[in-house]
């Protein structure tokens, strides 16, 4: 037979469960009220939340009260006299009231509380890692009662769940007014950035043709600051991305990664052609995933390995995969390019790390950077090993999400 050690722990973990999936805050405070009234007889679990005035408490989970119950503790004051919860607030201590009828704290409720048949209310402060007050967690009984070892711990363990549960949805709130911020802000700049780079290389058409053909040198010159230019709008484009990407939400569909993959073929189709690529897809997984990372990481990869080939030699690239029966796949992207040097497999990843000149071949630096974000952010890993001739990278994704 379980204890009730076991049995709380077991809510405990409900909660936390809801808590890393997502759950909404509601859902897992009733977790928490209902797991307490299962394992404290003739008791009304309930917890409470601080309002914006930072004066009164409005209802968060009382899922047993009755209507007038919940009418009474929504919007109930904090004081030094408000009953168990309001005081419990107030002073930020545990406030035990073991006969509501003659306890000063309850002296200006007991009516009320006798026609509902209340008794005794045991409550504690929600507090916050900064030592502010959250709300109330609070076990009100039918008759009168003196708590328990396991009462108070059950009320301690189960306010302490409540503010990390509080404290994590407020972050995640204020993570997506950053975001929108932030996105708000990066269009700002993408348009004013870009604009001027635009014109900048209008303009250099427009120039250019009224320049000889036999001015080789201000042709040179010219052909340079658009060629600057247009690698400045690259960068841009690719910094956004990668800071988008940051605090883009999470969604998840099923994706078949061999018709992702078939999509961006047809858009490399030109570059295929042009160095007389071959691509060998074999096997590849049906995932949970964001579709439009999956395009991207392999966009990134098969285009370079398209991009830094051998003089001389036509790109191979060859895709496959293995899926465990731990529910991960790995994906091997092998080429047969230029591969790298020792020296930058452990940097390949970072930001900016260009492993070959601007002048032998264009990019920003950022492309693996972004490979990375996306496997990382789908909770998978990704590796690169090298080879006599190209390399190999390794993507490790699971086939479902948590």
């Amino acid at each position: 037979m379980r204890t009730i050690h076991e049995e709380t722990l077991k809510v405990h973990n409900v909660a936390l469960e809801k808590l890393a999936t997502g759950k909404p805050l509601t859902e897992i405070f009733d977790s928490l009220t209902l797991g307490a009234e299962k394992n404290v007889d003739d008791a009304y679990a309930s917890i409470l939340l601080l309002d914006n005035s930072g004066s009164r408490l409005v209802d968060g989970s009382t899922p047993s009260f009755s209507k007038s119950l919940k009418d009474a503790f929504n919007g109930m004051l904090i004081g030094p006299l408000e009953g168990s919860c309001g005081t419990a607030a107030y002073s930020k201590q545990l406030v035990i009231v073991e006969d509501i009828s003659t306890d000063p704290h309850w002296s200006k409720f007991k009516d009320f509380a006798h026609s509902q048949g209340l008794k005794s209310c045991f409550s504690s402060p929600i507090i916050g890692s900064d030592g502010s007050v959250l709300g109330t967690f609070a076990l009100t009984f039918t008759k009168t009662n003196s708590p328990t070892d396991i009462v108070l711990n059950i009320i301690k363990s189960s306010s302490h769940i409540a503010s990390i549960a509080i404290e994590r949805k407020r972050y995640e709130e204020n993570l997506q007014v950053y975001a929108k911020e932030l996105e708000d802000f990066s269009s700002i700049v993408s348009h004013d950035l870009q604009e001027p780079l635009r014109k900048i290389v209008l303009f250099g058409d427009r120039l250019r043709s009224r320049i000889p053909v036999s001015d080789e040198k201000s042709i040179n010159f010219l052909e340079r600051i658009q060629n600057s230019a247009l690698r400045m709008r690259s960068l841009i484009d690719d910094l956004l991305q990668f800071t988008r990407m940051e605090f883009k939400d999470k969604s998840y569909e099923v994706t078949d990664l061999k018709k992702v993959v078939e999509n961006v073929l047809d858009d490399l189709e030109a570059r295929i052609k042009e160095t007389g690529g071959k691509i060998n897809l074999k096997s590849l997984p049906v995932i949970e995933a964001d579709p439009l990372q999956m395009y991207q990481l392999f966009l990134n990869i098969i285009g370079n390995a398209l991009k830094f080939h051998r003089k001389g030699v036509p790109p191979v690239v060859n895709l496959d995969t293995i899926c465990e029966a731990d529910g991960k796949c790995a994906i091997m992207i092998e080429d047969n390019g230029i591969g790298i040097d020792e020296e930058y497999v452990d940097k390949i990843f970072k930001p900016f790390e260009r492993l070959h000149g601007r002048t032998s071949y264009e990019g920003t630096g950022i492309g693996l950077t972004i490979c990375h974000k996306i496997v990382v952010r789908h909770g998978g890993e990704i590796m690169v090993k090298r080879q006599s001739n190209g390399v190999t990278f390794h993507i490790i994704l699971p086939e479902k999400q948590k």
